[in-house]
Parts: C-alpha cells; sequence; structure tokens
C-alpha cells in the first residue's frame, strides 16, 4: 500500500521545494520593487542571509573541495561592486543597485552550498518554481484575472511599488498599445529573458525526470514558453535563437544534438500553438473568456507530456541510425522554408478598411520630392507624416499632408528625414479596398503591398521599421551616451548608479533612462575597465566551468541548461538592460551557483587541505 502511494505521488513537487519556490518568487519581486525602502530591507535579508550561508558546514566544506576560479570572480565582483558605493557620484542609487546584487549574490550562496550531484534537480526545480509562479502570475493578470491582479495590489501594498498604469495602457498585465503581455514588472523584453532561463532550466529537467515526473518540466516549459511568447520581445527572440544554435553546436554527440533539438522544436511548436489561441482571451476582465488560456495550457501541458513521453526517445534514436537520411531530410526541409518565407512575401491580398479603422504602413526615405500613389477603391483620407531621427528618438513626427485622396500626391521632404509614415482610413466612416501603395523618391521607388495572406500585420509593421525603429534608434543614443559617461572615469568608473545620475549631462536632448540597455556599456560606466574585465572574466570560466560536462552522456541536458542560461544572460545583456533587474539577475544568479558548484576546483597542495 505505501509503495502504491509512493508511485502515485511520484510526480508531485515535494511541498518544502513549493515553498522554498514561493518565497524566492516573492524575494525577486521584492527587489524589483525600485523603491528606496523596500531595497533597503532586502539589502539587509540578503546580508544576513550571506553571513548564514557562510556560518554553515555546507558553505565551508564547499570552499575546501570545490572553490574554483569561477566562485572567487562572482565573490570579487560583488566586492568591488560594493567599494564602488563608496566613491560612487550617487549613493541612494548606489545602494538600489547594489541591493539587487547583494540579493543575485544571496541565491548564487545557497545554490552553491546546498547543491550536491544528487540534489542538483531539486535546486533547479526550486530555481523553475520560481520563475514559473512568476509567469502564472503574469499570464493570469492578463487573461483570467482571478488571483494576479489581486496579488499585483497586495505587493504594491506591501513594497510601495507596481503602481498600475496612469494612462490605461497596461490592463490586467496586458499592453494594449503594443498588444503584448507586460507582465508584473511592467518590462516585457526582461520578463521574457526571466523566461528564457526557466525554459533552458525545464529542459534539463526534462531530461533528468522519468515517468510521470516529467509531468512538471512540462508545465515549466509550457508555461514560460507561452509567456515568452506573448512578450513578443524581438531581441529576447533573437537572443533566444542564437543561444540554442550555439548549443546546438556545442553538444557533443549527434543524438545529444538531436535530443535538445526535438525538446525545444516540441515545445515551441506546443506553446506557439496555445500562445495563438489564448490570444483573444488577453486584456480581458474577469468573467470574459480568460479562463480559456489556463484551459489552452493544461492542454498543451499534456500534449507536451505525450509527445515527449511517446515519440522523443524513439525518433531520435531511429535518426541517429540514419544521420544520411537526416542530413538529407534537414537540407530539403530547409529548402521547404525558404520556398514558404518567399511564397509569404509574394502572396499579397487587398485590406478592406471600415468604420474608422486605419491601415497603416511605414517606410524610410530621404530629402526631396516623393510621389505617392494609392491603388484604392472608394472615399479616401489620407495622411502622410515624416520623422526625422530626433523625432523618432521623441516619439513624435511632423504632418506633411492631410486631405482625402484623389490621384498621386507629391511631397517635400526635410533635409533631415529618416521614414515616412501613412495613415489610411475610409472619409465618414464608410468602406473602401486599399490594394497597393507605390512610392518615388528620388532615385528610390518601390511598392507596399495593403496586406499579406499569411503575415499578421502586426508582424509585418515591425519588419517594415526595422531600420528606423523608434526603440533600436534609442538604444544606439544610450549607449553613446554610455560611452561619453565612462571617459569621465574609464578605469574605476562613477560607481553604481553613475550611469543614471550623470546622464543628463552628456545627453545631446533630454530623455529619461535608468540604463544604457547594453550591460556591457553600463558597467563601463559604473565601474570601469576593471568592472567590465572581471565580467567578461566571469562569462568567460563560467563557459569553462561548463565545458567539462560536454563528453558525459547523462550531463547533457545539464549542459545545455546551464550554457542556455549563461548564453542568453551574455547575449540578451548586450541589447538590453536585463542583467540589471532583480527577475533575470537572481535567476541567473542562481545558475551560476550550480555551475560553480560542479566547476572543476582550484588545485590544493597537499600540505594546504584542510587549512
Amino acid at each position: 500500500m505505501k509503495q502504491s502511494r509512493a508511485a502515485r505521488s511520484a510526480w508531485v513537487i515535494p511541498a518544502w521545494m513549493f515553498v522554498l519556490a514561493l518565497f524566492l518568487s516573492a524575494f525577486v519581486i521584492a527587489a524589483a520593487s525600485f523603491v528606496l525602502e523596500t531595497e533597503k530591507q532586502v539589502a539587509l535579508l540578503s546580508t544576513l542571509a550571506i553571513v548564514v550561508i557562510c556560518l554553515t558546514p555546507q558553505f565551508r566544506q564547499k570552499l575546501r573541495t570545490k572553490s574554483s576560479i569561477f566562485f572567487y570572480l562572482i565573490s570579487a565582483y560583488l566586492v568591488y561592486a560594493g567599494l564602488s558605493t563608496l566613491y560612487g557620484y550617487a549613493p541612494k542609487l548606489a545602494l538600489s543597485e547594489y541591493s539587487r546584487l547583494l540579493a543575485a549574490y544571496a541565491v548564487f550562496l545557497a545554490a552553491y552550498s546546498f547543491t550536491a550531484p544528487e540534489t542538483m534537480p531539486q535546486t533547479v526545480s526550486v530555481l523553475c518554481g520560481g520563475i514559473t509562479f512568476l509567469s502564472v502570475i503574469h499570464l493570469d493578470a492578463a487573461s483570467w484575472g482571478i488571483f494576479g491582479h489581486k496579488l499585483m495590489g497586495l505587493f504594491q501594498a506591501l513594497t510601495g511599488g507596481y503602481l498600475p498604469d496612469e494612462a490605461g495602457l497596461i490592463t490586467y498585465g496586458y499592453n494594449t498599445s503594443a498588444n503584448r503581455l507586460s507582465g508584473l514588472f511592467g518590462n516585457s523584453n526582461t520578463m521574457a529573458c526571466m523566461c528564457a532561463i526557466g525554459i533552458f532550466l525545464g529542459v534539463y529537467l526534462l531530461v533528468r525526470f522519468e515517468g510521470f515526473k516529467r509531468i512538471w518540466p512540462c508545465a515549466v516549459l509550457i508555461i514560460n514558453s507561452v509567456t515568452f511568447l506573448l512578450s513578443v520581445s524581438l531581441g529576447a527572440t533573437a537572443s533566444l535563437g542564437l543561444t540554442i544554435l550555439l548549443i546546438i553546436f556545442f553538444l557533443h554527440g549527434a543524438k545529444n544534438r538531436l535530443a535538445f533539438i526535438f525538446i525545444v522544436l516540441e515545445t515551441f511548436v506546443v506553446a506557439g500553438v496555445v500562445s495563438v489561441l489564448s490570444i483573444p482571451h488577453l486584456g480581458t476582465p474577469t468573467g470574459t473568456g480568460g479562463f480559456l488560456v489556463w484551459v489552452f495550457c493544461l492542454l498543451g501541458i499534456g500534449l507536451l507530456f505525450l509527445v515527449d513521453r511517446l515519440v522523443r526517445t524513439r525518433l531520435v534514436d531511429a535518426l541517429c541510425r540514419h544521420i544520411k537520411t537526416l542530413c538529407i531530410g534537414s537540407a530539403v526541409l530547409l529548402v521547404l522554408m525558404v520556398c514558404a518565407t518567399i511564397i509569404a512575401f509574394t502572396q499579397t491580398t487587398p485590406v478592406i478598411l471600415e468604420g474608422n479603422t486605419v491601415l497603416y504602413k511605414r517606410f524610410p526615405a530621404s530629402s526631396g520630392n516623393c510621389e505617392i500613389t494609392l491603388q484604392v477603391e472608394g472615399s479616401t483620407h489620407l495622411r502622410i507624416n515624416s520623422s526625422t531621427q530626433r523625432e523618432i528618438l521623441l516619439e513624435t513626427s511632423t504632418v506633411l499632408w492631410e486631405d482625402t485622396y484623389d490621384g498621386v500626391v507629391t511631397v517635400e521632404l526635410p533635409e533631415d528625414v529618416v521614414e515616412l509614415q501613412l495613415f489610411i482610413w475610409p472619409e465618414d466612416y464608410g468602406t473602401i479596398t486599399v490594394t497597393d501603395i507605390s512610392y518615388v523618391n528620388g532615385e528610390n521607388q518601390g511598392c507596399l503591398a495593403a496586406g499579406y495572406r499569411w503575415i499578421p500585420d502586426e508582424v509585418l509593421q515591425r519588419l517594415q521599421s526595422l531600420t528606423t525603429n523608434h526603440s533600436a534608434m534609442q538604444r544606439f543614443v544610450f549607449m553613446k551616451d554610455g560611452l561619453k559617461l565612462w571617459m569621465q572615469s574609464p578605469i574605476f568608473g562613477r560607481g553604481l548608479g553613475g550611469f543614471e545620475n550623470g546622464i543628463t549631462s552628456v545627453q545631446n536632448f533630454f530623455y529619461e533612462t535608468k540604463y544604457a540597455h547594453n550591460h556591457y556599456i553600463q558597467l563601463l560606466s559604473d565601474l570601469g575597465i576593471v568592472g567590465l574585465a572581471t565580467f567578461v572574466a566571469i562569462l568567460v570560466f563560467g563557459f569553462k566551468g561548463i565545458w567539462w560536462l560536454r563528453r558525459k552522456e547523462d550531463t547533457m541536458g545539464l549542459m545545455a541548461a546551464l550554457m542556455g542560461v549563461l548564453l542568453m544572460f551574455a547575449i540578451h545583456g548586450a541589447i538590453e538592460l536585463s542583467p540589471s533587474v532583480a527577475e533575470v539577475s537572481i535567476f541567473t544568479f542562481g545558475s551560476f551557483g550550480l555551475i560553480a558548484s560542479i566547476a572543476l576546483p582550484l588545485p590544493i597542495k597537499e600540505d594546504s587541505k584542510g587549512t
């Protein structure tokens, strides 16, 4: 009877792991509040946790037997960042930044000290549980709202942060102006990076667990993948794609590569279907179908469990026996994907606009005359706006022409124009059919299809604006000004918070930002060359600490997971502020603790053992 009960509950998460995951997620929410009083409390709690952990026999044992260069580099990074608060230009901002670093280091020490090879799945499950619980809050707040927005209100009362959006653009965790999940922290990009960490750690659990225990990693993978996809973060998606390609390259053996590829494919195919089905039910109040998001997620978890259990192992083994056929099939698949992409961009379709519906198009432009021609049926209103680089950065534009369309429209573009925007809608709330838009701008001419049969309009607009994207342009300005600040104190930097404190002194026009949206330039500004060199060394020796797992068959999942976290942290940090925020840094440093616990230790002389 006891054995039967144990077998039935074998897939259930132990209560202590569930409690630790909830505590970890609450700790992250407190650390990410950006409220000074709460950050002081987080710093105090983190310091006490660090002291207590350092007094435990587990930590002392690890320090004697598993003290690697990677461990000492992270510790040195913490100490040096702390010293920078003494000479920093902005003590309060320095404390704010250092509180998150202390919180991340406390989780790092806990993972390092209390993780052994046999307890690795438990530690990974706690980290995954914390990320997944936050993803659940994000999804629920944006859909059903049965507890997500209530928890947001609770943390607002406890921390003083997480105030609702005054403009009303973020409703139940969903950004209605951008049609994307905004989440509890109000930043889709950093939330996506956090979810990517959960996805990579979930891969390890899926490889490590057997039988019904795989339900837990399937839940981790689906919930975090759906949250990731619904955040619609181009930077995070590009970083995740590059990270996956690098992992495939670094893994050893065809079987390991195929297993990893299949896990990624099955996860994102199922999560993609769940995301598409969930989109119509996001941003809605309680009782209007938001509960269907969780129905789709549960079905997705069950489907992933069945596919992984019944198909993955058999398919990977079969493909390993037919590598030549696999290579030919992959080449054929690549050709088919290229052909499908070409077909998608050639299958245009007219767009029917009714009432006050607006068709929005944008394209790069240069100074001089520009002729705009519409192929349209019905009484049409047209507005033509131009934007210079400065206007794009300030999110404004200049109206060049607006009237009822009655043939070719010629406008004179300003000297420093970089983009032209067209707004097309029916006159008097009628109905029009737009087929295409053509333009002639000096030597440049082109034709914009009104719509594409297989490409959503939101995706099309993002593709059309890649060269003049407001967010991308802003990042280049932030980085350029961050380098200006670095030149003021190139060796040791301006101290933590130095970028935020000094940005107004070097910018050509006023804008507000806390971070340079490039962690490497942020480090140069705040901690100088010394800080950047230490951080890069952490990444290098972290990679080295994982590399020895490469030829161990039974640790394929662990290598893929830890390398995924490390590479995602490094790559996404080059285009976003993610390494500086608590929801990313705490979980990343927790994963770094796992790397430190398995990294090859420094050689110790025989007469120094036990010192």
